[in-house]
């Protein structure tokens, strides 16, 4: 898919004002199941993998997310030195080494740059409609939390985007003149920092904040997911992460989406 040039204007502000705020978040984590309180699943699980709403595993290789109709799109401060590979072709991060038995998976490096810098990040818009956002609807079917399968040297921060914190100009519904909370999406990261093994973390929505204010997270209207990478996620100035198989779990499944993928048994994992 084409990206639209109203997707590349959006994603610095929307990065900018999204990193300031989850800088105050302190989302806890743990070892055991996820839980209503918002913490992280980091169980080492096998199995077959098959969310209510498959985002991406990776192994088709391309930019698309698997319903095809939305991008994987990444972008950096690069004002204040911050980079991040790869940006101008998504696809040469798409990498062998995928987790839990695939073939690919999405691999970013980079440098979040200096003090002043708000970093990087990774993310996957749904669909667009002329220069409107088409949300996807997870308050009944995938209503739980974000999965994803991760590994690096940084902490992992995610961040599900509402069409009601985007500005209208930008494609949401958000009037910058009236509401003082666009751009602050909802976040969740992990306590530790990622290792050099494949982990999973479900990351209940139950634990995404709004840092700074007070909008409900609203399931029925999400139209992007990101995962960044700044000074409070990365000790380091130079960043190695790892994503793998993103989904959306709980609820009723997708039956159209994967319905429509063409090879639902190549999902990245072993059989």
């Amino acid at each position: 898919m084409k990206k639209s040039g109203q997707i590349a204007n959006w994603i610095v502000v929307s990065l900018v004002v999204t990193v300031l705020a989850a800088c105050a978040s302190d989302q806890e984590n743990t070892d055991s199941d996820s839980n209503d309180n918002g913490e992280t699943d980091t169980t080492d699980t096998d199995g077959e993998w098959h969310p209510a709403y498959p985002v991406d595993n990776f192994e088709d290789g391309d930019d698309a997310i698997m319903e095809q109709t939305g991008d994987w799109i990444t972008y950096a401060d690069e004002e204040n030195g911050a980079s991040i590979s790869p940006a101008d072709d998504i696809t040469q991060g798409v990498q062998s080494d995928g987790a839990n038995g695939s073939n690919y998976a999405m691999h970013i490096t980079g440098d979040i740059g200096s003090g002043a810098s708000w970093g990087t990040g990774l993310e996957a818009f749904f669909e667009m409609d002329g220069d409107q956002f088409v949300p996807r609807d997870f308050a009944s079917m995938g209503n739980e939390g974000l999965s994803v399968w991760a590994k690096g040297n940084c902490k992992l921060r995610a961040c599900v985007n509402m069409r009601e914190l985007v500005p209208i100009e930008y494609g949401g519904t958000c009037d910058e003149e009236t509401n003082d909370e666009c751009w602050l999406f909802h976040c969740n990261e992990t306590d530790d920092q990622l290792t050099e093994e494949w982990t999973l973390f479900e990351m209940p929505f139950s634990g995404f904040e709004q840092a700074g204010g007070s909008t409900a997270l609203d399931l029925s209207t999400i139209v992007s997911i990101q995962f960044t990478q700044d000074s409070e996620t990365c000790g380091e100035n130079t960043f190695d992460i790892w994503i793998d198989n993103v989904g959306v779990y709980g609820g009723d499944e997708w039956v159209d989406v994967w319905d429509g993928i063409e090879n639902p048994a190549d999902a990245g994992a072993d059989e």
